[in-house]
């Protein structure tokens, strides 16, 4: 699902794929509404596209108690993919990692990790192997390419005057323009956009009452369409 006027923001996340940027992750920061996950799975729709990127979404919000959670997740992926074959896994943490980015590092692909809902609020464990090794594994593959979503930066174990060398933050703020909705509705074709004639007064009012915070936002003007669209 498009979202209005991330253009910007989705275009250093897609720069970070070139070889023209120094930067290995993204981290897209912003409160619950900003449209963080809205964002990450727009740029995962245009990386698809892409012949030369394979995407690997992992969703943190949806994470176990295991701490080797992430590397299952991808390993899942490139199996399911074709990329590796039925191999017996490793069973220890270390063994694991090192099992993983050894196979990741095999692939003729530019490898994205859209990772969302950073910090897992299940396991410590995994917050910690997630801000330490993994990190620090990706940001070591030249093939290796992540944009996280969260409230905050992780406090990683690379050193502080490496990551601002490696990590681009990209704050989401507020939508608060009715043209950038204006646009948004007409692209998507909602009701309002074609049959009220004061299509920019219900967006202004839509954008005050949510505060510019997109999620809510798209919400409203989903809810808004239903309506006029049942009692036409």
């Amino acid at each position: 699902m498009p979202i209005a006027n991330r253009r910007e923001e989705i275009e250093t996340c897609l720069n970070i794929m070139n070889n023209n940027s120094p930067h290995r992750i993204i981290f897209i920061e912003g409160d619950p509404g900003s449209g963080r996950t809205t964002l990450l799975r727009e740029l995962m729709d245009r990386c698809q596209d892409k012949d030369r990127i394979e995407c690997i979404i992992i969703d943190l919000d949806e994470a176990d108690q295991k701490t080797d959670y992430i590397y299952s997740e991808i390993l899942d992926h490139l199996n399911e993919r074709g990329y590796i074959q039925s191999k017996k896994r490793p069973e220890r943490l270390h063994e694991i990692r090192r099992f993983c980015f050894s196979e990741l590092q095999n692939i003729e692909r530019i490898i994205l990790f859209l990772i969302d809902n950073y910090p897992c609020i299940k396991s410590e464990h995994l917050n910690a192997e997630f801000k330490g090794s993994f990190l620090a594994s990706a940001v070591s593959c030249e093939n290796i390419r992540t944009v996280i979503t969260g409230e905050k930066q992780p406090e990683t174990s690379i050193k502080s005057g490496d990551w601002p060398k490696f990590c681009q933050p990209i704050p989401l703020e507020g939508i608060d323009k009715h043209k950038d909705w204006l646009e948004y509705i007409r692209q998507e074709d909602y009701y309002i956009s074609k049959n009220i004639g004061n299509e920019q007064a219900v967006l202004e009012t839509l954008i005050i009452i949510n505060d510019g915070k997109p999620l809510p936002i798209m919400n409203s003007i989903a809810l808004l369409d239903k309506r006029y669209r049942t009692n036409e």
